[in-house]
């Protein structure tokens, strides 16, 4: 359909023209049609230029435009049959590593914005292509270094591995401080905010909700802007040893309350002994408010 098409413009385009001055360049126009289509229409069109009065001068240079065309078709063609290179260099391999790492951290990490870079690798690396689909497996080492080590194999008939460093920056929606808070100050929901911070390394231990820092006690100094991290934080003492607390005991929906002693220290949450001063009977209770706690069945 498309050969005759463009058999049908060259015919036009030869009638309105000087057949016998013409006849030179429709050649070219075949030839041109055998090596691409693109550069047989551009042949044409340059045909019809020729054609236009006064452009009769321009012939040497439509002949050149053709020769042009000619030459690029046949430098495309040969792009187009020119087999997949047979080694692997530096740029490609970097390239299928990002990719790598940047898939494995949207399912590891969803809640957490990462951004990889390629560190930097000797550039002249070369490797044979590898026959099957690489394998990519990341090493172990100190995340807080900002920098993963991945292990590339290839594991078809000639195996060979090399280890791509990539370089990493991660952010994250935490609990921050919005003031400078005091070592041992009880810390209140008008001190902290959900913040986008960037962090060292990839680190569990920084605080994603409000209440989970609310009523914390601070047990180093925090600088305002600071994301807050379980290891620097402490749920403060309720009860203190030797303290007279409310043992609270349900059974069965009926609810009893005696005073007892506490035996050690103890947070919200916390399982103390406690004396009942009643029986004299050392119990296992729950902290469950400052200076009460619950009996434990």
């Amino acid at each position: 359909m498309k050969k005759a098409s463009m058999a049908l413009i060259a015919s036009i385009a030869s009638a309105a023209i000087n057949k016998q001055s013409i006849s030179r360049r429709q050649a070219h126009c075949q030839s041109a049609h055998s090596a691409s289509l693109n550069a047989a229409a551009a042949c044409i069109m340059a045909l019809l230029f020729w054609a236009i009065p006064g452009s009769a001068n321009n012939g040497a240079n439509t002949t050149q435009l053709i020769n042009e065309q000619n030459t690029q078709a046949a430098s495309d063609l040969e792009k187009i049959t020119t087999p997949l290179s047979t080694t692997i260099n530096a740029a490609e391999i970097q390239a299928l590593t990002l990719a790598f790492v940047q898939q494995q951290a949207s399912v590891e990490n969803p809640h957490t914005r990462i951004e990889y870079s390629a560190a930097n690798i000797d550039s002249r690396l070369t490797l044979r292509r590898c026959t099957q689909a690489l394998s990519f497996t990341p090493q172990k080492g100190n995340a807080r270094s900002g920098r993963k080590l991945i292990k590339v194999r290839c594991d078809d008939h000639k195996p060979w591995g090399v280890f791509i460093p990539v370089n990493f920056e991660q952010w994250q929606s935490v609990v921050t401080a919005v003031r400078a808070i005091q070592r041992n100050e009880v810390i209140t929901a008008a001190d902290i905010v959900i913040r986008e911070q960037k962090l060292q390394g990839i680190n569990s231990d920084y605080l994603t909700r409000i209440n989970d820092a609310i009523g914390t006690l601070a047990t180093r100094p925090v600088a305002a802007g600071t994301p807050l991290s379980n290891s620097g934080l402490t749920l403060p003492k309720w009860i203190k040893r030797g303290d007279q607390v409310m043992i609270i005991a349900n059974s069965h929906g009926v609810s009893a309350k005696m005073a007892g002693t506490a035996m050690a220290d103890g947070s919200k949450g916390q399982q103390i002994k406690v004396r009942n001063l009643s029986s004299q009977r050392i119990i296992k209770a729950k902290v469950i408010a400052p200076g009460k706690v619950q009996t434990v069945m």
